[in-house]
């Protein structure tokens, strides 16, 4: 459970998957210029295998060229991962499966069954932690782990190489961000994830995401965000997109922006989606002023 601390994005892999070889792929890969200060955008997953690596050419070239790497998170964070544990978990006495509703506890007690998970292991979780654990044993069935994840690689490689790292967001900043979405979102996702679980349909649904993302098609990945996002009632969708998305995105222009201060080039590697659809960085840039390109 100590590794899910590392990819707390990960609660979004629901709704994006994984590439099967980085280096086959067109990576989703943008470059942002306003006068003299140049920001790469590398759309990132947060779980990974060794067989990742090297990554494509254009990617190597645009992180060798900035002075300072921007990451989603702050890796460095011990306390924030203290921090996680405690906003994840209900308050002492508490039980998940009595603040469900009984039918989405009832199909919580079948899934854990019939994986031979133990039931007290969840139950004193919140319902997004639950999500997140069995999202990260799911993903881990098919062999993606956040120790190989694109976020780690860049953080190990800039801390040998000494080259500075910003992180955007801390580990707690992103658990209260998922504390805070509403009891019918989150009890929406949690069962979303039993169901696909129940169906056997992350797999295919990862292969689908992974043929995407190996091609670099992001029209493709967001049309797949938006059949999954279909998937909650209109208003739930809508929260999703604001707080998951949209709330987030401005905070990270924020950093970049201050990060632009100290480092007229910066390489930023975020969660693909951040870069993805209505509200993108990319878009927030762009209404900044700066010029934006596809690098391939």
């Amino acid at each position: 459970m100590k590794k899910m601390w590392i990819a707390l994005y990960v609660s979004i892999a629901w709704s994006l998957g994984f590439p099967a070889q980085a280096q086959d792929a067109a990576p989703l890969l943008w470059e942002a210029r306003s006068g003299d200060r140049t920001v790469y955008l590398f759309g990132t997953l947060h779980v990974g295998k060794p067989e990742f690596y090297p990554l494509p050419k254009p990617v190597d070239e645009a992180y060798r060229r900035s002075k300072s790497v921007v990451l989603e998170m702050d890796f460095s964070d011990t306390r924030g991962q203290t921090e996680a544990l405690g906003i994840g978990s209900l308050p002492a006495g508490k039980s998940l499966f009595s603040e469900l509703p009984v039918a989405l506890s009832n199909r919580l007690s079948r899934v854990l069954e019939a994986n031979a998970i133990p039931a007290d292991a969840f139950r004193p979780f919140k319902a997004f932690m639950a999500m997140l654990a069995l999202v990260m044993m799911e993903y881990a069935k098919l062999g993606y782990l956040p120790q190989h994840g694109l976020d780690q690689h860049f953080a190990g490689r800039a801390a040998a190489e000494a080259k500075p790292v910003i992180g955007l967001e801390s580990m707690g900043e992103q658990m209260r961000m998922l504390d805070g979405l509403s009891t019918p979102l989150q009890n929406a996702m949690l069962d979303i994830t039993l169901k696909d679980m129940e169906s056997g349909a992350i797999a295919p649904l990862t292969r689908k995401l992974v043929d995407a993302w190996r091609r670099g098609d992001a029209e493709a990945v967001r049309t797949l965000l938006e059949t999954e996002e279909k998937r909650l009632p209109p208003a739930l969708a809508a929260e999703f997109r604001e707080k998951f998305l949209t709330s987030r995105n401005r905070v990270m222009l924020a950093g970049i922006e201050r990060a632009l201060k100290s480092a007229d080039r910066l390489f930023v590697a975020v969660g693909a989606l951040h870069l993805i659809g209505t509200d993108s960085l990319l878009e927030m840039l762009g209404r900044k002023g700066f010029q934006i390109v596809r690098r391939e």
